[in-house]
Order: C-alpha cells, then structure tokens, then sequence
C-alpha cells in the first residue's frame, strides 16, 4: 500500500511538472524573442539624418558652447557645417596692385641688312613694348652677339601703357660662324612686372664668308 501511494505521488508530481513547463515554457520563447528584438532596434545603424550626425565639423571637435562667434572669424572667411574654410573672395575678384600691372616685352628682333657678312657692320634691331596697364619707370636693355658677353647696354627712362620703342646695337662679326644672340630687357629686376618670361629672346645668326674672298 505504501508502494502504490508513493508511484501515485510520484505521477501526480510529474504531471504538474509537465503542466508547469508547457506553461512556461512558451513564455520564456516569448521574452527571448522579444529582448531579441529590443536589442536588434537599439543597435540598427541610424541613417544619414536620422540621429546620428555624419558630417565632420570644426565645432565637433570643441566643447559645448565654445564655439567661436562670428565676430571672432576673419572677416573673408566662413564654416561651410564642414572642416573645409572657403574664402569670400576669388582670384578673379582680386585686384592686381598698381605696381604689379606692368609687362615689359620684346615683340620684334631682326637684323639689318641680312643676310649678315664677316667684317660687314649691320645692326640687331630690337622692338621692346609695355603691354602693362601702368608706367614701367627705369629700366635697362642688353643684346648679345654670343652667348659670353653683351656688346650693347642702355637704359630707357620709361614706357607707358601699350608704347614701344626700337632700340639698335650695331656689330661687326670678324669670322663667318653660327652665333646664338639675344636680346635682354630688365636684366636687373627693376621692374614689379608679372610676367618674366618674355623678357628675353634668342636667335641664332649664320654670319656668311666675305663677298670679298
């Protein structure tokens, strides 16, 4: 009697276990799903605006409130919300100072008479313009027979907007050769001009034998 007490004991026991995990069962599945979920939400990657921020800006990297006013910025300078600073002004807006518009140049280089002979005299001819805005003040001329040295060095007093003069160098050529001449304005740096590079022209002169021999 005893035996069989204990086995319905033991099966009312069981049955209530079992009663109890279907019941709980399904509800642990439900709380795991749903903490899954939470998790998932709370840890999805924000999109561009939605926020989180993805743009980088100067200010970010300063404490709260510390950022500069505006009258703390230069004047020609503004935050575009990015770490790039754009200037007011652009190059096309930038006035060329007065003493800068100035342009010295050789626009025309001959010899007369040519062809060139040995021993004959002749003369380098050479057209010098200012094709600036502004007056060029004092500056020096050079033309070299050869690549050593200048025979002939003068100074022009000025040229204004647009004018141009021809200097002259006469030489005479002792022996019949190719010579590399050329003809140098502004030697010496005098003038503020913006453009260098065609202060200076070279050509080469094929001095022919004497009628004569």
């Amino acid at each position: 009697m005893e035996e069989n007490s204990s086995d319905e004991n033991n099966s009312t026991s069981s049955k209530k276990f079992k009663k109890t995990l279907l019941i709980i069962t399904p509800l642990i599945i439900f709380i795991a799903l749903f903490g899954s979920y939470l998790l998932k939400k709370n840890s999805k990657t924000p999109k561009i605006g939605e926020g989180i921020s993805t743009e980088i800006s100067p200010f970010n990297l300063l404490p709260t409130n510390s950022a500069p006013s505006s009258s703390e910025l230069n004047d020609n300078a503004t935050f575009n919300n990015s770490p790039t600073i754009t200037t007011a002004l652009s190059i096309s807006e930038t006035e060329v100072p007065a003493s800068q518009n100035i342009d010295l140049k050789i626009t025309d280089y001959q010899f007369d008479p040519y062809p060139v002979y040995e021993n004959q005299e002749f003369k380098a001819l050479i057209t010098i313009q200012n094709i600036g805005k502004d007056d060029s003040d004092s500056f020096t001329w050079e033309w070299w027979p050869n690549i050593n040295t200048y025979t002939c060095k003068e100074n022009i007093e000025n040229l204004k907007a647009n004018e141009k003069i021809q200097v002259t160098c006469t030489h005479i050529y002792p022996i019949w050769a190719i010579y590399q001449t050329k003809a140098v304005i502004d030697n010496e740096n005098d003038v503020p001009e913006y453009n260098k590079d065609n202060n200076i022209f070279t050509q080469s002169i094929s001095v022919l034998k004497s009628k004569d021999n």
